[in-house]
């Protein structure tokens, strides 16, 4: 199966220039023109992300080199989010892995920032999540009954990687809020 699929990927255009979205600029107006402009910064911006994603994850790289490029990952999602409605919990679980590395570097304070502005990012995103609509509902972002604090907690902040910054006043005000705002969705 998985050769069937490079050759239908060799089959397709090498260049992403060579697409109609990438063309259209030059023939659209007004409104047509500026749809297609968004849409390719969300299409090119995600696209790129991704890459950096998993080139950051994947590259034989030191953890200070993986933290630079993850980075860069989060400051492309900001360069776009005008366009792409800010998406929260990127950012949240982003900072939370990044915080992780910062654990491992010793970066304590560093660590304890992200965790933070993860912590900030989540409670954007629960007025979104946790709220239920006409039918008793929740929005689910991902296949999983757990709303964004509930995997953070869980998922990402009970890891052994934070035990050097467990005890922080900041981490267990940080924790224990999560763990306050873990909701199961429908």
């Amino acid at each position: 199966m998985k050769d069937e699929a490079i050759k239908v990927l060799q089959t397709m255009p090498d260049e992403l220039w060579y697409t109609q979205d990438a063309n259209q600029c030059y023939v659209l107006d007004g409104a047509a023109r500026w749809g297609n402009l968004e849409r390719c910064i969300i299409r090119f911006g995600m696209a790129l992300t991704q890459y950096i994603k998993e080139y950051s994850r994947e590259a034989d790289m030191e953890v200070a080199e993986r933290i630079a490029w993850m980075e860069k990952e989060l400051k492309i999602y900001d360069l776009i989010a005008p366009v792409l409605d800010k998406d929260h919990i990127i950012f949240a679980i982003r900072q939370v892995e990044i915080a992780g590395m910062c654990c491992e570097l010793g970066d304590t304070n560093k660590a304890l920032m992200l965790i933070e502005k993860a912590v900030e990012d989540t409670t954007h995103h629960i007025d979104a999540m946790d709220p239920m609509d006409e039918n008793g509902n929740n929005y689910m972002a991902w296949p999983t009954p757990r709303n964004l604090p509930w995997i953070l907690w869980e998922e990402h902040l009970a890891k052994p990687v934070f035990d050097i910054i467990r005890d922080n006043e900041r981490f267990v005000k940080c924790f224990e809020w999560l763990k306050e705002n873990s909701r199961e969705l429908k």
